[in-house]
């Protein structure tokens, strides 16, 4: 799911009633440095228009690859799929689905699909992967001046609240850029400082959250630190005021 300003983009897809290939799946306790947030689902029947899963569509997209998609080497096109991640700078997510009835897609890969008349692309068995190891903490963005000497005690809950994003990777730089494009809300205020976090759900890192706000909060707002109920946890906080 994928988060813009606040808005939700992308709709939760309903759980499969109808009978799917039998996949393995990974342990998201695995040792090779991914974990899993999400498992894929849904009906292979082209006819079962109600029962269909999603690629991501979000930021940060980086590229992509072709992996088998036999699925007795399952296992194998995961670990494939890890190690071009490995390879390509930056990467530390990945979306892994299969896309039936794109024939046009295997033979020339262009920008925009163009299928023949009569066939319909779906997205089945979408699944995603994050890896394991913990945000690379940037330098400070220029302009800005990082609050307090490391990371806060939690995230800021402060009256100068404008707005969220959620980021696809933890980028001190990515947050200063959407704090420094805010527009001015309608009593003329501006962005003025951001405040960037991980949360953690269930010992696993779930989202990056990038808060922005009209006036630089006090250190001692920096006190959510999360949701018992829901197992989530704020972990690595950071605050930053515009110079």
């Amino acid at each position: 799911m994928t988060a813009d300003n606040g808005t939700l983009v992308n709709a939760t897809i309903p759980t499969a009633t109808t009978s799917r290939r039998d996949l393995t799946r990974r342990d998201s306790s695995s040792d090779d440095g991914y974990w899993t947030v999400f498992s894929g689902s849904g009906s292979y029947d082209p006819d079962d228009t109600n029962d269909r899963d999603a690629a991501i569509e979000g930021s940060y997209y980086l590229t992509y690859k072709l992996v088998s998609n036999d699925t007795s080497v399952y296992p194998q096109s995961v670990e494939d799929c890890f190690q071009f991640c490995d390879s390509v700078p930056e990467c530390v997510y990945v979306n892994m689905y299969y896309e039936m009835n794109n024939h046009y897609w295997t033979m020339y890969s262009p920008n925009s699909q163009q299928l023949e008349s009569g066939n319909t692309n779906y997205i089945q068995d979408s699944v995603a992967y994050a890896k394991s190891t913990g945000p690379i903490i940037g330098a400070t963005p220029s302009g800005y001046t990082q609050v307090g000497s490391g990371p806060l005690p939690g995230a800021n809950n402060a009256p100068s609240y404008l707005t969220f994003y959620f980021l696809a990777q933890f980028d001190f730089n990515a947050c200063a850029t959407l704090c420094n494009n805010l527009a001015a809300d309608s009593n003329g205020n501006t962005c003025k400082y951001f405040n960037i976090w991980r949360a953690v759900v269930s010992d696993a890192p779930v989202t990056y959250t990038c808060s922005l706000y009209y006036d630089v909060p006090d250190i001692s707002t920096a006190d959510n630190y999360g949701d018992a109920q829901n197992n989530l946890v704020v972990t690595d906080s950071y605050g930053f005021a515009k110079n």
